[in-house]
């Protein structure tokens, strides 16, 4: 019985003329291994129900695909999800190859059974990983992922140029240049306290229609990455930025009131969380990196003779004399 596995300097399996490469056999102690590094991916079959190893000798034949394929829901999400199944199984090759060079190129039994408890033994962490990384792509998913019956959704389209600044609650008092998500509930308040109630509404049902032609037929599939990319949805998010910064022609007195209000509603958060979690408060300093971020379009648009005239034609003379006096305090 050929208890020896071989494997050429770099990894690959032998050839048998220079044109076919035929794969390694694998015993059932490789095919536990597997199983004990992401359960319950593969079957573990019995030595004589896995052809071509060294048990049974016949024709290789894997039996990932001998059994039922299931077909992928595609998309994001199994996009991540293959990633994340290549990069396990990447780590696995990876680390029978070392063990095979480090042998001389074969492996026996013994090592594989060795290799087996190794994996065994990683196990819980490797279950630990996966869940946090599926809850993290769940997490993402959630927040991409619009659903149309969704009363507000300008609101999320609107924050959108804000959040690459969130972080977790755990993390918001270590980051002074980011910020909770649990400011939102503040920031929307102050968002409609400083816009008419119709203007608001008008922004809405903007986004709505923006939202329906890019979604329409992929709703399963749709993120607001896709909704971001629309030129109507940034001429959507300049004409919002107009609307709240001549708000600010008061730079000081604003942002104060700004930050109270965000810090008199911020959430509660769960007992176990930590002391610094629920202490964490925004501060004036990092309002006024969040707002140089709200209206970067805004002051850039505004940086050219060209992007004046723009917001001349569609707000007007006096309010882009006002929104250019509002900018100016930002750079003092």
């Amino acid at each position: 019985m050929n208890k020896n596995i071989s494997a050429d300097s770099d990894g690959e399996t032998s050839k048998s003329d220079a044109n076919i490469r035929h794969p390694i056999p694998l015993s059932t102690t490789v095919y536990r291994a597997i199983a004990a590094v992401h359960r319950p991916a593969l079957p573990q079959p019995a030595p004589d129900a896995i052809v071509g190893s060294p048990v049974s000798g016949g024709a290789y034949t894997s039996p990932v695909t001998a059994g039922p394929v299931l077909a992928s829901k595609g998309g994001r999400l199994a996009s991540q999800a293959r990633a994340l199944a290549e990069s396990i199984t990447a780590s696995f090759v990876d680390r029978i190859t070392t063990e095979a060079r480090k042998n001389g190129g074969t492996l026996s039994i013994q090592d594989l059974q060795e290799l087996m408890g190794e994996f065994e033994k990683k196990t819980d962490a490797l279950q630990t990983t996966l869940e946090n990384t599926l809850e993290d792509f769940a997490k993402a998913r959630e927040r991409s992922h619009f659903s149309l019956s969704r009363g507000n959704p300008f609101d999320r389209l609107f924050v959108s140029e804000i959040d690459y600044l969130f972080v977790s609650d755990e993390e918001a008092p270590r980051s002074f240049h980011k910020v909770s998500r649990r400011i939102l509930p503040g920031f929307f308040k102050a968002m409609k306290l400083m816009m008419t109630p119709e203007l608001i509404e008008e922004f809405q049902e903007r986004t709505r229609v923006i939202v329906k032609r890019v979604s329409e037929g992929r709703e399963d599939d749709f993120t607001w990455e896709d909704v971001f990319r629309e030129t109507d949805a940034q001429e959507l998010c300049l004409d919002a930025q107009v609307a709240m910064a001549i708000h600010f022609n008061e730079l000081d007195k604003r942002s104060e009131w700004f930050v109270n209000l965000i810090n008199e509603n911020l959430p509660s958060l769960p007992a176990t969380s930590s002391p610094a979690s629920k202490d964490w408060r925004l501060t004036p300093q990092t309002f006024q990196e969040m707002l140089n971020s709200l209206f970067a379009k805004l002051r850039k648009t505004l940086t050219n003779e060209m992007g004046e005239t723009k917001i001349t034609l569609r707000h007007g003379a006096d309010t882009c004399g006002t929104l250019v006096r509002v900018l100016e305090q930002f750079d003092d």
